[in-house]
């Protein structure tokens, strides 16, 4: 049912606005009910892929140990926003599982096949979104976590700078030219903070 879908994603949206709210309150405070994990752990596995997706990143405002702890799980999650949520908020809170779906975001190939959008300009602004979220995920986990090993999301931005800037007609690299070139200045950048 299309309106129970909407009141359902519209909840989960509710409890991680509330749990970023908190989140900034000086000081910090949790987000605590005693039925909120139990809720956000059984919508983690929910038949609709947008609960899940909506759901991972709930979980990663919610941040208590045991929600990241889910969200490794969700890892895995057979729907690539679903996994891509999971990974940033795990990013965020320094968590290394995340490298490996980070390092899939900055393929424009994998992240291309991403979501269900049909229309090249959808395909493109979700590519970006994509790409943009992992970038800046990345550079938290280092902040956060430094002995982490990114080595999997440095080769995976190198890749993606280096097929930007391959000669035209060079059949070696992936076609990467409707990559925004903010993106590719953002991966720069990334990288460079990377590599310190």
């Amino acid at each position: 049912d299309p309106k129970e879908q909407s009141v359902r994603l519209g909840a989960i949206e509710a409890i991680a606005v509330r749990a970023f709210n908190l989140s900034h309150l000086q000081p910090p405070q949790p987000l605590a009910n005693p039925d909120l994990e139990p809720a956000l752990f059984r919508l983690a596995s929910d038949d609709d892929p947008l609960v899940r997706s909506e759901t991972a990143y709930a979980l990663g405002q919610v941040g208590a140990p045991e929600c990241l702890d889910r969200l490794e799980a969700m890892l895995d999650d057979a729907y690539p926003d679903a996994r891509e949520n999971a990974a940033v908020a795990l990013a965020h809170h320094g968590r290394a599982k995340a490298v490996a779906t980070l390092a899939e975001m900055l393929n424009p190939a994998e992240s291309a096949d991403g979501g269900q959008d049909d229309a090249a300009g959808a395909r493109a602004a979700n590519l970006a979104l994509t790409m943009t979220s992992a970038l800046a995920a990345a550079e938290d986990l280092a902040r956060q976590n430094p002995d982490a090993d990114l080595s999997p999301v440095i080769q995976a931005i190198k890749n993606l700078v280096g097929a930007k800037e391959s000669p035209a007609g060079d059949k070696t690299k992936p076609a990467s030219a409707t990559i925004d070139p903010q993106i590719v200045a953002a991966a720069h950048h990334t990288l460079e903070v990377l590599e310190k």
